[in-house]
């Protein structure tokens, strides 16, 4: 699998790393996704799917929910020396329109945009991005008290969709 980076280059200490093979590992659906399960697709990975619409589409956003890995929370860099982070995202069918990591403190949100074009989408992406990435926009302070992180995914049209995410790190 080639390495694709959003903006930046990063390099992170791998303090924790969610494969899936197994379970969800408490992560849970968000926003407009109607749910998140573990799925035995490439091996084991997160399944998020959005419902269909019907004929008209109407823009949502749904995420990928972390907010119970003590390796995810707290301070940043704090004694684990996050970075930055770096996962793979599979697109069954229809490609997103958009896609962002974000981390929050309370309802506070510092969150990156992460670069889709150049991608083939013809297998799993891999996406890298540090903190240290000039693209991330809200309020840093942020990093001393992350109370959960999300990738999230803004649908693509109206049918029916399924995404996946694989080695959340």
């Amino acid at each position: 699998m080639a390495l694709a980076l959003s903006r930046a280059t990063a390099s992170a200490a791998v303090v924790v790393i969610h494969e899936f093979g197994a379970s969800a590992q408490s992560w849970e659906a968000a926003g407009d996704m109607a749910s998140v399960s573990q799925s035995a697709f490439g091996g084991g990975s997160l399944r998020g799917d959005f419902s269909s619409q019907g004929l008209f589409f109407t823009p949502e956003t749904g995420s990928f929910r972390q907010d119970t890995d003590s390796g995810f929370l707290g301070v940043y860099p704090g004694a684990s020396q996050i970075t930055g982070f770096s996962f793979d995202f599979y697109a069954s069918s229809v490609l997103p329109l958009d896609l962002n990591l974000r981390l929050f403190s309370g309802l506070n949100v510092y969150f990156v945009t992460l670069d889709l074009t150049g991608r083939t989408w013809s297998g799993w992406e891999n996406f890298t991005v540090g903190l240290n990435d000039p693209f991330w926009r809200g309020n840093s302070a942020i990093l001393n008290n992350v109370t959960a992180v999300e990738v999230q995914v803004a649908r693509g049209s109206a049918a029916a969709q399924t995404f996946y995410l694989e080695n959340f790190q």
